[in-house]
């Protein structure tokens, strides 16, 4: 299941129109219709403002979850980040954790260095436990 399927899917199951659901994330119809059509990239505000208003975790949000393509696309800064990291951080080697990494923008772009990866992945690891 990709995550604008899971999206979708989530929304229904809660009764809410396109129109409530990006009303109560806080983000444009069109965005959100978007996201569930797979055709853009949510940020992690976003997709924390979209676990909250569905009453999940944002873990549970994105666990399972795949790309169109089957495998996740890594940006270069990501996958450099990944490579540096995961023997300290043994959940980056979790394909679970690489594709919920990257499904993330931040102002609609993947981090450009390792360094800002690395926070991100604190400040979401942080956020799940």
């Amino acid at each position: 299941m990709t995550l604008g399927e899971r999206l979708r899917t989530m929304r229904k199951e809660k009764g809410l129109t396109l129109r409530r659901a990006a009303e109560g994330a806080e983000i444009s119809v069109a965005y959100l219709s978007r996201l569930e059509a797979d055709d853009a990239n949510p940020t992690l505000e976003v997709l924390e403002k979209l676990a909250k208003l569905y009453g999940v975790p944002l873990e549970e949000l994105t666990a399972g979850t795949r790309e169109t393509s089957g495998s996740p696309h890594l940006a270069p800064a990501l996958s450099e980040f990944i490579e540096t990291y995961a023997s300290t951080f043994p959940e980056l080697n979790d394909p679970d954790w690489q594709r919920t990494l990257s499904n993330i923008r931040l102002r609609g772009r993947y981090p450009e260095k390792k360094e800002d990866w690395l926070s991100l992945f604190l400040e979401l690891r942080r956020a799940l436990q």
